[in-house]
């Protein structure tokens, strides 16, 4: 009688992942070295995945929250590329310039990836129906939500993402019959590029000084996160408000093998390999 409510936690649930992995590597004796990627999958999940607050609606049916991980993506490619340009010495054309020249023109390499994919899971909520507490009530689904119109014209529509015609509120004291995560959101469509080059340091022959420009986003596409799932969220139902890092320039000049860096950052993201102190590119990652 001291207690207006107990709450406990059940420490259980079901999860699948299904997918297929498709790989291709290409190593051109012309210093061409390609990797394409391929992943097609289903990630599902009927219980509490992480964090403070749960995804489920009803405790006592957990078949009826069975859906999409919120990790779940569809289709993922990514192309990954390392290519030695074939100017200056040592290489196809120019292999006998002077020393001058071959300093600005000869011997730089590009790097790249692209990576397209498909959105993630969009969890659909509406305000409490029910006197549950710890749980995440959903509205009622009238119709599918998804609509090209909408989520290929963000920019002229007011960035709306799907119809919120198709949610409504269930009645007091009922759940809504809307499943876990019955959309995906705005896919990925992102392209790194780099551009290397390796000058060697007279005082020795076991180091050499490194240039590297690196865009991130490289052409500065909206890469948008998910809408505002939430039905109480009014005019901002729908809509979305953020977007993933816009383009990246970095510069940096450096010692490979050292950590020293010696114009610009030197903190580099993992996209386009190593740099072995023998000069020699690695595998993109």
């Amino acid at each position: 009688p001291r207690y207006n409510g107990l709450l406990t936690a059940d420490f259980n649930g079901n999860s699948s992942y299904n997918g297929m992995f498709v790989k291709y590597n290409h190593r051109a004796g012309s210093g061409l070295n390609l990797r394409l990627e391929y992943t097609f999958s289903k990630a599902l999940v009927d219980g509490w995945e992480s964090g403070s607050s749960t995804d489920m609606q009803n405790l006592v049916c957990r078949a009826c929250d069975k859906g999409h991980a919120s990790f779940d993506q569809r289709h993922r490619l990514v192309a990954s590329t390392i290519y030695d340009l074939p100017f200056g010495r040592g290489r196809k054309f120019g292999s006998n310039i002077n020393q001058a020249a071959d300093y600005v023109v000869g011997g730089w390499t590009v790097t790249g990836i692209t990576s397209f994919a498909t959105g993630f899971p969009i969890f659909i909520t509406s305000p409490a129906s029910t006197p549950s507490a710890y749980i995440a009530h959903r509205p009622n689904r009238l119709c599918d939500g998804a609509d090209s119109s909408l989520s290929d014209n963000l920019r002229n529509n007011g960035m709306v993402y799907f119809k919120t015609s198709c949610f409504a509120a269930p009645a007091t004291g009922f759940f809504g019959n809307t499943g876990r995560a019955p959309l995906h959101g705005p896919g990925i469509n992102n392209w790194d590029i780099g551009l290397e080059k390796q000058f060697p340091i007279p005082i020795t022959e076991q180091m050499k000084l490194q240039f590297r420009g690196e865009l991130f986003n490289a052409f500065n596409h909206a890469q948008f996160n998910n809408p505002n799932g939430d039905t109480g969220a009014g005019a901002n139902f729908s809509r979305i408000s953020s977007a993933r890092a816009p383009r990246l320039i970095q510069p940096t000049t450096y010692v490979p093998g050292t950590g020293t860096s010696v114009c610009g950052s030197n903190t580099r993201p993992a996209l386009f390999g190593t740099v072995a102190d023998s000069g020699e590119n690695g595998s993109p990652a």
